[in-house]
């Protein structure tokens, strides 16, 4: 289960994470005109790492769910989604990859082995690649 706390700003959600974890990233941080903060949390065990996320978008709060194969977390912000692996090196910050869609990102809905992505432009299926 994921939920997200807002912060003030960029510098506010990178201290909270740098206090909390010994590896974390921002995504969207280097975004232009970024106006919201969320701090990613989970009630998952091993997750060794910390994740935020910088919005641009009013009103597009991020949204987080499970990959299908229980391997990754994909988080759905602004007008991307992106995939972080839940168990990265222990020693490293999370490798994790990004895709930008057409339109303000809105929900995601699990059907079956698939993900769908419902976004301003319309809805698409995807599995775990991005």
């Amino acid at each position: 289960m994921f939920s997200s706390r807002t912060l003030h700003s960029l510098t506010d959600l990178e201290r909270e994470l740098q206090k909390e974890h010994k590896h974390w990233l921002v995504l969207g941080a280097s975004h232009e005109a970024t106006i919201e903060f969320h701090q990613i949390q989970t009630c998952r065990k091993g997750m060794n790492f910390g994740i935020g996320v910088a919005i641009a978008i009013s009103g597009a709060r991020p949204k987080c769910i499970t990959s299908t194969n229980q391997k990754n977390i994909l988080i759905g912000f602004d007008s991307f989604i992106s995939k972080v692996p839940l168990r990265p090196s222990p020693n490293s910050l999370p490798q994790y990859e990004i895709k930008k869609i057409d339109g303000v990102f809105f929900d995601f809905i699990p059907i079956k082995d698939q993900i769908c992505v419902i976004h301003e432009i319309g809805a698409y299926l995807m599995t775990e690649d991005l």
